[in-house]
């Protein structure tokens, strides 16, 4: 994406602010009048009143010249409070649309991209733009309505010292020009530093316990210090280009400024309209000229990395979102699988020809080795993919042609590691929902038995958990996630081994709240243990993305070897 097409993302919202810019830019030519009237009351005060012995006029001309030097601060501040007050708003508005479309994209583009690196798009590279509005792109205009109004004000005063003030600009457009250039590759180098950066360490945080387990302390440590001084050793380079460039086009400027000064001294003497008044105002408004043209370096540099993180944003506003068009509401709590085939690369197909028919209130688990595609079954059930061949159906309606917010309310997911919020358990029992009450979950949680766990926490119901479930054994992690898929209206409940890795006592107590489930909803479960599917309605073996073998326990006991192999080996594991 181009830079004005990445500006035009961040201008679109700050249109809702538009009476805020629209004002401070028609304050901006009366800032740059007031600058240059400073200088005229200067000259007029040398030629007209100083040289003329005239007292009077010497203090009107000092008082209008504080008067303007007054109100030009006061304009500019009302400009600067305009533009930032209307840029904090707009970049809040950015970060809102950057956190919604991340939350909305499809799993692939997600999962293919470091959590850490999405964190930075909506922290640091919307600060980023910020910088463009903030410091960027209002001074520039102001600078450049400066620039024009003071090089028009000196031609109209004299076109000698205007000709010769204009010699200044091709070498400074050249140099700004070639760091400008220099700087925009640095600033992208170092907006994806920071997000390998962020992503980092949001590696080391989420996953701090298995670091410590496998001791990959030191190889965690070896690869943040790697990028921590790549990003050092750019940035030091970036300041260092940037400061280069102010302190060139200083001494360049200053440098111009005192071999025409001297130039003018000896030239005054025989151009009899270059007086001493407009001498001085001129040597005034040069330094007036100098201090935009100066800070022009520092803007660009700053416009560089706002552009370089406008196009880190770009690239995520810019993955299409997954088409959600449906129109049409669930019927029943049905499923059926037509030839549903799925892929992650074209060449390697994940399921195949997958055919299943699940009635509305029973149950179906799922068995086979890792990688045989069960999980992936799932996903695509819950929507988080779209097949590549086939389609489901889901209460007689087409899936591709539900909505997800209708999907939600009538498929609940168990993932193997449940989502645990910072909040209490009630909250994260019915994730905010109003129309769950207490009483509502007080009954499922004693029909299905889970009394005894809220009775353990200190505080029922109102007990604090930390994120991620911290202080909660696996297995009450799992019980949190059950009584939420229990006290949704959703009709079908997929388990994603929900009894792994957890100790007998709670997987037996989660088998019997997952056999409780079975007889009020339809009920999809990956097990990892036969044991824990016998007395589902059904069972589907899946073996290298394929259908295996289909029926119920005994049926598949008797006809489907693979399956009867797993039995004998999980008999003789007991044994």
């Amino acid at each position: 994406m181009s830079d004005l097409k990445n500006l035009g993302t961040f201008t679109e919202l700050a249109k809702k602010y538009k009476k805020r810019f629209i004002l401070a830019f028609l304050l901006m030519p009366i800032s740059v009048w007031l600058t240059i009237q400073g200088p005229a009351f200067v000259q007029q005060a040398i030629d007209d009143g100083f040289k003329a012995g005239r007292v009077d006029l010497l203090i009107t001309f000092a008082t209008l010249f504080i008067v303007v030097v007054l109100a030009d601060a006061l304009v500019s501040t009302l400009i600067n409070i305009l533009i930032q007050s209307g840029g904090i708003r707009s970049l809040s508005e950015l970060r809102k649309k950057v956190v919604e479309h991340v939350s909305f994209m499809g799993r692939w583009d997600y999962e293919k991209r470091p959590t850490g690196v999405l964190v930075s798009r909506a922290t640091s590279d919307v600060e980023s733009i910020g910088e463009t509005f903030l410091q960027g792109v209002s001074y520039l205009i102001t600078d450049s309505l400066k620039i024009f109004g003071i090089l028009g004000y000196i031609f109209y005063k004299n076109t000698t010292l205007g000709w010769i003030t204009l010699l200044v600009f091709p070498p400074v457009v050249i140099i700004v020009n070639y760091f400008r250039i220099k700087l925009r590759k640095l600033y992208d180098d170092i907006r994806s530093v920071n997000g390998f950066l962020s992503a980092s360490i949001n590696e080391s945080v989420a996953m701090r316990k298995e670091i410590q387990l496998f001791n990959l302390g030191e190889v965690q440590s070896e690869e943040f210090s790697h990028l921590s001084k790549e990003y050092r050793d750019k940035s030091i380079k970036a300041i260092s280009m940037d400061a280069f460039l102010y302190s060139f086009l200083e001494g360049l400027l200053f440098l111009t400024l005192a071999v025409f000064a001297l130039f003018l001294i000896f030239y005054a003497d025989f151009d009899p309209l270059i007086s001493s008044g407009l001498l001085i105002a001129w040597i005034h408004l040069l330094h007036q000229l100098f201090d935009p043209i100066k800070e022009m370096g520092s803007r660009f540099a700053v416009l560089q990395a706002a552009f370089a993180a406008m196009g880190k944003i770009g690239n995520i506003l810019n993955i299409a979102l997954p088409a959600d068009k449906g129109d049409q509401d669930i019927e029943n709590a049905s499923v059926e699988i037509k030839q549903l085939g799925f892929h992650y690369i074209e060449s390697e197909p994940v399921l195949k020809d997958i055919k299943l028919r699940i009635p509305q209130g029973s149950s179906l688990a799922l068995v086979g080795p890792t990688g045989s595609g069960k999980s992936t079954l799932l996903k695509l059930l819950a929507r988080l993919y779209e097949p590549t061949q086939g389609e489901i159906i889901i209460g007689n309606k087409q899936l591709s042609l539900i909505q997800r917010d209708i999907l939600k309310h009538h498929i609940v997911m168990v993932p193997q590691e449940p989502a645990i919020f910072h909040e209490s358990l009630h909250f994260n029992i019915t994730l905010g929902r109003t129309d769950i009450s207490l009483a509502m979950i007080a009954e499922v949680v004693e029909r299905a038995g889970l009394e005894h766990f809220v009775k353990s926490l200190e505080n029922g119901y109102d007990s604090i958990l930390d994120e991620g479930g911290e202080s909660l054994s696996a297995g009450q992690r799992q019980l949190v996630a059950l009584m939420r898929a229990l006290v949704s209206p959703a009709q079908i409940l997929i388990f994603d081994e929900a009894t792994a890795n957890i100790d007998t006592e709670t997987e037996r107590l989660i088998q019997s709240t997952i056999n409780f489930a079975m007889t009020k909803k339809t009920v999809i479960i990956v097990a990892h243990r036969l044991s824990t599917v016998r007395d589902a309605d059904q069972i589907a073996v899946l073996l290298k993305g394929e259908l295996n073998g289909l029926g119920s326990h005994a049926e598949l006991i008797k006809d489907c070897y693979y399956y009867r192999c797993l039995h004998e080996l999980e008999d003789i594991h007991h044994v």
